[in-house]
């Protein structure tokens, strides 16, 4: 299952992303109200880089947590205690993939050392 990132240009821009390679289509939105943007969750991942383990603080409950490679080829899954044990991962860069209750899902850039 490919996993897109979207970055946010002036003017409501959205360039769609897939683990560093860009597309050429562009979407243009009108955003004229700022409602739903308390329903965003931000969780915090730390420490980053790491070495052994990563630990999440979330203000939401989460439901899983991914760990993908570079490719978004699935890794592992699950955590334990709200932290999570990467210390079997080679070196480099991954992404952790941290679904919440409500089926929102939020991806962080991790470094291994």
């Amino acid at each position: 299952m490919p996993i897109f990132i979207y970055t946010t240009q002036p003017g409501g821009t959205l360039t769609p992303y897939l683990f560093g390679q860009v597309f050429s289509k562009r979407l243009n939105l009108n955003i004229s109200s700022t409602n739903h943007i308390e329903d965003i969750k931000v969780s915090t991942v730390y420490p980053n880089p790491t070495g052994d383990y990563l630990f999440i603080e979330s203000d939401s409950q989460l439901k899983g947590v991914k760990i993908l490679d570079r490719m978004g080829n699935l890794l592992r899954e699950g955590f334990q205690n709200n932290q999570i044990d990467v210390s079997e991962l080679l070196p480099g860069i991954y992404y952790l993939l941290l679904i919440h209750a409500d089926g929102q899902k939020e991806l962080k850039r991790i470094v291994k050392m």
